[in-house]
This record gives C-alpha cells, structure tokens and sequence, in this order.
C-alpha cells in the first residue's frame, strides 16, 4: 500500500510511518536549531555561521542554510542572536564586495527602499538598526526558494511551528521590506489562515 503526495508526485510507502530503514528522516538542522539546550543551538549558529561565511562553494548553500540562520534571530540566548545578526550581516559584506557597481548605483540614486516605508519606525527586537544594505540585498536573493515553504509553516497544525514560521517572517519583512509585497497575493491568505488558526 501506498499514500500519494499530492504536491511532490512521490509515493510513500506505509512503512515509511513506522521503520527508518524506508527513507523518511528527520531533518536534523530542524532539530538542532530548537534544542532545548542553549549550548547545543549556540554550537549550531556558529556552524552555520561558519558555512555561510567561509565555505569555498557556500553560493551553493545559501539558500538552504539562511532560515535556518535567520531563525537564530528569535533565540533566547543574547549570544546566539548576535552570532546570527554577525554572520548575515558579514555575507552582506561580501556581497557590497563582489557587486560594486549595484551598491554604488543604488547608493548614488537613492534607489534603496519605497518611499512608503517608514525607515522611522521603531524596529522590533534583535534589530537595533536597519540591516546594511548589501545584508538586505543579499537575503532579498536567497528568499525565494524557502518562501513558499515558509509560508505554508504558517498555516501547520502544529502551533509552534506556525509560531517559528510568523518568527522568520517578520525576519524577512525587515530584510526584504516592500520587495514582499510581490508575492503578498498568496501571503496575506497565509496570513489570515495563520491568525485565525491562533486564535481557535
């Protein structure tokens, strides 16, 4: 017997509900950046930390790595957010160095943010500042291929998942700000799902 995925096309064998040995895992990373020990997910971050930033192929993992990262920004532990703040705020660094000409261009004309936004505001917590701008540029680039995912967490059965989920997104409005708003068409309905599955 077998129960289909409707969104991957796969099969998944019966088994696989009850023996390992049929190749459903758990994601590990997952779990890590959740442990209850502080020391454990503090390790983790510094891991990540270290691939996003000194990998020789790290272009490769961006994109799989940052929410993981950018989870950190929610952490308990002072350290840890700051380790995470560090390491994305490095890669934005590389990324002004490697793309000269876009940083100069939207430096000189101005062209860094709709005029709609409100860079007054106060930020909510780890931000004390408006991320730099080769930081924004740089999670902006990598936000696509986990946003879907992202925004399907949003409406889990499982409340602390939705609760991670709402966590990284207000991360990703501060780092894409009004460039969300291509994909707020299926985001607000996400939204709106989440908010009344909260309060249910």
């Amino acid at each position: 017997m077998s129960v289909a995925f409707s969104a991957a096309k796969k099969v998944l064998p019966i088994a696989a509900f009850y023996e390992s040995r049929c190749g459903v895992t758990v994601n590990s990373l997952a779990e890590l950046t959740t442990d209850s020990n502080h020391r454990v997910r503090e390790r983790c971050c510094k891991m990540l930390s270290y691939f996003m930033v000194c990998l020789p192929d790290r272009y490769d993992h961006h994109q799989r790595l940052l929410p993981y990262l950018l989870s950190f920004y929610q952490d308990h532990m002072r350290s840890t957010r700051e380790n995470a703040i560090a390491a994305v705020d490095y890669c934005g660094k590389q990324y002004e160095a490697e793309h000269p000409d876009e940083i100069i261009d939207r430096r000189q004309y101005g062209v860094d943010g709709d005029s709609h936004c409100n860079l007054d505001a106060r930020l909510p917590s780890p931000f004390e500042t408006r991320p730099r701008l080769g930081a924004r540029l740089f999670v902006r680039g990598n936000t696509k291929r986990f946003f879907a995912a992202l925004l399907g967490e949003l409406t889990s059965w499982v409340s602390k998942t939705r609760e991670r989920s709402a966590e990284l997104l207000k991360t990703l409005v501060l780092y894409c700000e009004e460039h969300l708003t291509m994909d707020f068409h299926q985001t607000l309905p996400r939204l709106v799902k989440a908010l009344q599955l909260a309060r249910s």
